[in-house]
């Protein structure tokens, strides 16, 4: 009896679920619909990419050194004490000084390609709420492109920074590193519950307006 009832209250609980996405999805389109009628074809107009300036990007990759550092301070940290408890010769001391840093350049490639690659967003991006993404479909540009971009993003760095100067140059707002991997940086909000519904409500009314059109088409 209780493996019964237990199966039914989460048949019900699916079950109430899916009607309340439908209901949601249905209001949607009916307020969708009472919008385009009242304000017409303006009413589906594309909201235009904003592609984000170099102040944003600039605040966004510091926060990332920053978070970066942190790890490598505590962890550097918990070495260095290990070492002095155990009394480690120079000559050892050198040599896992010499690990150490590569570990270091290995852990800063691996945190921008890692995060470049599956989400677009490092954390101090996604603080930011900006995003890297393919510059023609804006999708994700995946690993191999990820460490593309590093590396010019670090030759652009030690070339005094012209490789980020030029942004101010393009429509688009890309630096040497976008040319390059072929991507750009743009907007990328998190939305809340009424954002959501406003998006849903968007989507409606374009499907609505594709469906007349092709209606009426001969």
């Amino acid at each position: 009896m209780t493996d019964g009832a237990s199966k039914d209250g989460d048949a019900s609980e699916t079950e109430a679920t899916v009607d309340h996405d439908e209901f949601v999805h249905a209001e949607a389109r009916a307020q969708a619909a009472a919008a385009r009628r009242a304000r017409g074809p303006e009413a589906v107009a594309p909201v235009a990419t904003r592609y984000v300036g170099m102040a944003t990007r600039a605040l966004a990759f510091v926060i990332d050194v920053a978070l970066i550092n942190l790890v490598a301070v505590v962890v550097g940290g918990a070495v260095a004490l290990t070492m002095s408890t155990l009394k480690f010769s120079s000559t050892l001391e050198a040599i896992v000084a010499t690990i150490m840093g590569f570990l270091y350049i290995g852990w800063t490639f691996a945190y921008f390609v890692i995060f470049w690659s599956s989400t677009g967003q490092t954390p101090g991006n996604r603080l930011l709420q900006i995003r890297v993404v393919d510059a023609g479909h804006q999708g994700a540009i995946g690993v191999r492109r990820s460490a593309v971009r590093l590396v010019a993003l670090a030759g652009g760095v030690m070339a005094l920074g012209l490789g980020e100067w030029i942004a101010l140059l393009d429509d688009r707002s890309r630096t040497f590193q976008d040319r390059v991997a072929r991507t750009v940086v743009v907007d990328a909000p998190v939305f809340t519950a009424s954002d959501k519904r406003r998006m849903a409500q968007q989507a409606a009314l374009v499907e609505e307006s594709q469906q007349e059109q092709r209606a009426g088409a001969p």
